[in-house]
């Protein structure tokens, strides 16, 4: 896979900020989880925090791959006699072979959501937020919205400051940006008609095309005109300069206050993360929760710190003017933005009681096309962080809350079956066989360490090595 990392705002692609992923907390000493401590990156494979995140957003009843059984060698099976295919028309076999339905094509089946392109317009969106309001376009007649060049644009606006500074060029910019976009009409209409060719606007075929609509300038005003181009030019460097450093200014402002900020939303996110999976976990410390209620530590301790992890993330790419990047090597950064997508896709089937109050709901890619004014009016969670941070924190806890009630309710089953007269030994009989069977439960392995004893961490400072009971637990937590 090749790296992209996407900026999130304008002028930011050479500050992108490189975060450490989420490590396997399994791997952690209880000492280092105890303290909140996190694993150094080295320790890190994306592939097993992969699997953690498909467990906490969803992958609970995922369906497990089964493992291929290889196929049996020529020799030990028994051929069977294929059945005689039935006989076809030649000419309608030909026929049905060359239609277009049936010719081969090596584009793939789509996937749910396309990661590259949900990161550039998270992108390109959050950017547009960042940068001042601008003015509202030209109105043009029919057939004449199109896109025009970046120095089409740069001239239109020259012109508007030109118009701050004499009247008389008041409108100039509105013109031009008509006619910008009657030229950009106009060459891809003869780009079509003359494939492979270039247009060269000094031709002699487009001279009657440019005195028609080219905004004219007066010979006598010409000095006049090119002296005021000129400071109107110097004019948009020297503002251009001061948002840049305006913007960089908010930026190490913004990266000072990010701390508290995460803090603040991290604190939160963990009450309703205990609150959701069990109301008697509120206001529980972990390192409480891991005394009086080992199971629930076990399983709750991984999720609350995949939702500090989340939250931080979510804290740093939704502030716009900050100038964090959307890394899509990041395992983390890519859950999130196929989580968003998708509650994109569950607001647009139902957004009442979702969007807020007097706006409108809009795909982001209807969001991106739209004005500053349109925008004002419109609402998508892609722009809406705090949004963004509770739906990931009620999936996470919706997930783990399940894990946590299976676990709970097969531990109690286990305590009371070791306790029933039936699991003691007879004459003849070993102890192990004469146990209750425990209730079976499907887990995956878990994800591969390297190499040694993992004793997946209880979050408890000094706690033991866990049981073998614990050990599946925190496969299943893990692995699945």
């Amino acid at each position: 896979m090749s790296t992209e990392n996407t900026s999130i705002t304008a002028g930011a692609q050479d500050r992108g900020v490189t975060i450490t992923d989420l490590g396997d907390v399994s791997k952690r000493k209880p000492e280092e989880a105890a303290q909140g401590q996190q694993p150094a990156v080295a320790d890190i494979k994306p592939e097993e925090f992969n699997e953690l995140l498909d467990h906490v957003f969803g992958g609970a009843e995922k369906p497990k791959k089964k493992k291929e059984e290889p196929s049996p060698k020529a020799d030990d099976a028994e051929p069977s006699p294929a059945p005689e295919p039935p006989k076809k028309n030649d000419d309608d076999e030909k026929a049905k072979q060359a239609s277009p339905a049936n010719q081969p094509t090596d584009q793939s089946a789509p996937t749910a959501i396309d990661q590259d392109a949900l990161a550039q317009k998270v992108a390109q969106q959050v950017s547009a937020t960042l940068k001042p309001a601008a003015p509202e376009p030209a109105k043009v007649t029919p057939g004449q919205d199109v896109e025009i060049s970046e120095e089409d644009r740069r001239t239109a606006e020259v012109y508007r400051l030109m118009a701050e500074s004499n009247p008389k060029y008041k409108g100039l910019d509105e013109q031009y940006t008509a006619f910008a976009k009657t030229e950009a009409a106009y060459r891809k209409e003869w780009e079509a008609k003359h494939p492979g060719k270039q247009f060269d606007p000094d031709a002699g075929e487009h001279v009657k095309f440019y005195e028609e609509n080219e905004p004219a300038i007066e010979e006598d005003d010409e000095d006049d005109f090119n002296r005021a181009f000129i400071k109107a030019e110097a004019k948009l460097e020297t503002r251009a300069e001061i948002e840049r450093v305006k913007a960089e200014l908010k930026r190490e402002r913004l990266a000072e206050q990010l701390p508290q900020k995460i803090e603040q939303a991290t604190a939160a996110a963990q009450d309703m993360l205990l609150e959701a999976v069990d109301p008697e976990l509120k206001g529980t410390s972990l390192k409480d929760l891991a005394a009086k209620d080992e199971l629930a530590a076990e399983i709750v301790s991984p999720a609350v710190d995949l939702t500090k992890r989340v939250v931080e993330e979510v804290e740093r790419l939704w502030t716009p003017g900050l100038g964090y990047s959307i890394d899509l090597t990041n395992p983390l950064h890519k859950k999130i933005l196929e989580e968003v997508g998708r509650l994109e896709q569950e607001i647009a089937e139902n957004p009442a009681g979702l969007v807020p109050d007097g706006k409108k709901f809009a795909p982001l890619a209807e969001f991106t096309k739209m004005t500053p004014a349109q925008q004002a009016k419109h609402w998508t969670p892609w722009v809406d962080g705090a949004f963004v941070r509770a739906e990931l924190v009620k999936t996470i806890a919706e997930n783990t809350k399940a894990s946590l009630t299976k676990w709970r309710k097969l531990a109690g089953v286990r305590k009371d079956s070791d306790n029933t007269p039936a699991a003691q030994s007879t004459p003849g009989q070993s102890a192990s066989a004469a146990q209750a069977p425990a209730p079976t439960v499907a887990k995956p392995q878990a994800p591969n360490t390297k190499g040694g004893d993992d004793t997946h961490s209880n979050l408890a400072k000094g706690s033991k090595k866990p049981t073998n009971e614990n050990e599946e637990i925190c496969n299943i937590l893990f692995g699945r």
